[in-house]
């Protein structure tokens, strides 16, 4: 059994290349750091989340997986093993570790919440993507992006529109220049139907904004818009991607 000593200096040395840009150092340390310790539990994880940024996504699930029957996974293991078993398909695996996250949220650091409720809305959990949301704000209150995601799952679980209005208002308010937040907001004044307030902020949505919506449907739900005011020019330039 190798000493937690000898397994740190392991891991800073590989650290240290990684964070120098230096792939072929880290992979190299990492190999024979594995040999030396005899595949030590924590070396094992870290290699899977290696593998997992390298695209080897089942070499990741294998190491991380090994590492897992023998020690509790670091915050980061779970969130990777949990991209990685979304990846290929294992959804109920991928519930079972992110609303254990959820279980422990204040056991999640600040950098890692976005992560999780992307995995949570991956899965449909929109209700748990809310609360990490909301965790987030609680702990920083200028998280604008928080209150944006808020207010985007809160749409996605079907909460009444005019509270999904008012929290992307509060987005936007937070952060105004944003074209993805005013974007958003449009598209849900459209659904109240209230078209000159969504006309207004769909007209602050800069050129390229328009040429790079997020998805075809708001492409086409402000192209409506536009159309709505017969703003030719701008409608010309709301781009329809796949």
């Amino acid at each position: 059994m190798f000493k937690n000593s000898t397994i740190n200096r392991w891991i800073e040395r590989i650290k240290e290349a990684y964070l120098a840009d230096d792939s072929v150092l880290a992979d190299s340390l990492m190999k024979q750091a594995l040999v030396e310790t005899g595949s030590a539990s924590r070396l094992l994880e870290i290699s899977g989340i290696i593998a997992y940024h390298q695209g080897d996504v089942q070499e990741s699930i294998r190491l991380i997986e090994a590492a897992m029957f023998k020690i509790g996974l670091s915050i980061s293991g779970q969130l990777t093993l949990a991209n990685a078993w979304l990846q290929t398909g294992d959804f109920d695996s991928t519930r079972t570790t992110v609303t254990f996250l959820v279980d422990i949220i204040e056991r999640v650091p600040c950098s890692m919440l976005p992560d999780l409720t992307h995995l949570l809305s991956a899965i449909q959990e929109y209700e748990l993507a809310i609360a990490v949301c909301r965790e987030a704000y609680e702990r920083n209150p200028d998280d604008d992006n928080a209150v944006f995601g808020a207010a985007f799952y809160m749409d996605r679980a079907g909460h009444p529109v005019e509270l999904v209005k008012s929290m992307m208002l509060k987005a936007v308010d937070m952060k105004p220049s944003s074209q993805l937040y005013r974007a958003n907001l449009a598209v849900v004044c459209s659904a109240m139907g209230q078209w000159e307030i969504a006309y207004s902020h769909a007209c602050r949505l800069s050129d390229a904004a328009l040429k790079s919506l997020p998805c075809r449907r708001m492409a086409k739900q402000i192209a409506e818009l536009f159309s709505r005011f017969q703003d030719v020019d701008r409608l010309e330039k709301t781009v329809f991607s796949d």
